[in-house]
């Protein structure tokens, strides 16, 4: 059964916990790196979340940002290379 929670968001959650509970930003960090592997969350962005929170700031979710929306259609894109496997992507 795979997990319905944002891997982002879950860690996010933790480091709240584990800021409430006293640790620094970069202890923090070691503590979900030896859980969830040293590729899960940087010292950067720990620091970076837990100045969010200082800061008051206790939205975990990611902010919006700015450029031209994906508008990208992957079932019509498996339509067309099914119709023709030949086709290529360049001109």
């Amino acid at each position: 059964m795979e997990c319905q929670v944002d891997k982002n968001e879950h860690l996010r959650h933790v480091l709240l916990f584990l800021s409430n509970g006293g640790l620094s930003a970069v202890a923090a960090a070691e503590k979900i790196q030896a859980v969830y592997g040293e590729e899960a969350i940087s010292d950067r962005a720990a620091r970076k979340w837990f100045s969010r929170c200082m800061e008051g700031n206790f939205d975990l979710s990611d902010s919006a940002r700015s450029g031209r929306p994906s508008d990208f259609d992957e079932e019509r894109l498996n339509a067309v290379v099914h119709e023709d496997p030949r086709q290529s992507t360049r001109g």
